[in-house]
């Protein structure tokens, strides 16, 4: 059983409340959905109790490790769900799809994924700001622009408006990030042209690293 996205081209444009998890650029932001949290955490502990359990008997054979394939691994005493995508010196670079991160692990370390575990789609969305680019004409974000990106706001629950769908599985936002009860929201785009970081473009989007067109669908 294949485990599906979040459907980007369904989701609400109006505000949305999510809780953003990884920023590694204005074109790479990865959220969840803060609707849908309660739903993962019920899979998330009944995966911890059941894998608790049963894990010596799902552990995958070499034959079973294969690029695209679903897998459970363990990290810090926690079980997630992962998709690998890439296979060297028997070794899996595995993408932990509701994290919106990626880990090496040796094929003894990988796990077969119950079915029940894959019914509930991948968690994180990825995100790109609308309507901005640098200052400078270049084909990555600049590492003080990367910073000062995540420094704002990394690991905050904000809220999001979707300007337009990417290939139903990520999504040019509108973010906004809450400046404290009295001063209200502020727009993450404008703040960071504000500070001289970006500039306002027309368009939804652009193609610069790191960024969800292209590191993700490349």
């Amino acid at each position: 059983m294949e485990i599906g996205h979040i459907n980007t081209a369904k989701l609400t444009r109006h505000s949305l409340a999510v809780k953003i998890l990884k920023v590694e650029s204005p074109n790479l932001i990865w959220i969840h959905i803060r609707n849908g949290e309660e739903t993962f955490q019920e899979l998330r502990a009944e995966m911890q109790w059941k894998m608790a359990r049963q894990a010596k008997y799902l552990i995958c054979y070499p034959d079973d490790i294969l690029v695209d394939e679903a897998v459970a691994i363990r990290e810090a005493n926690h079980w997630h769900r992962g998709q690998i995508l890439q296979i060297r010196d028997w070794k899996a670079y595995i993408a932990l799809k509701d994290w919106g991160r990626s880990v090496w692990r040796p094929f003894n370390e990988c796990y077969r994924l119950l079915d029940r575990f894959r019914e509930l789609e991948w968690q994180t969305v990825p995100c790109d700001l609308a309507r901005i680019k640098p200052t400078q004409d270049t084909n990555t974000w600049p590492r003080s622009t990367r910073q000062i990106t995540k420094a704002i706001a990394e690991k905050k629950v904000e809220r999001i408006q979707i300007k337009k769908a990417i290939k139903d599985t990520a999504a040019y936002v509108d973010l906004a990030i809450d400046n404290s009860p009295r001063n209200g929201d502020y727009d993450l785009g404008h703040i960071l042209t504000q500070l001289g970081h970006t500039q306002e473009i027309p368009k939804a989007g652009i193609d610069l690293s790191p960024g969800i067109t292209g590191e993700l669908y490349s």
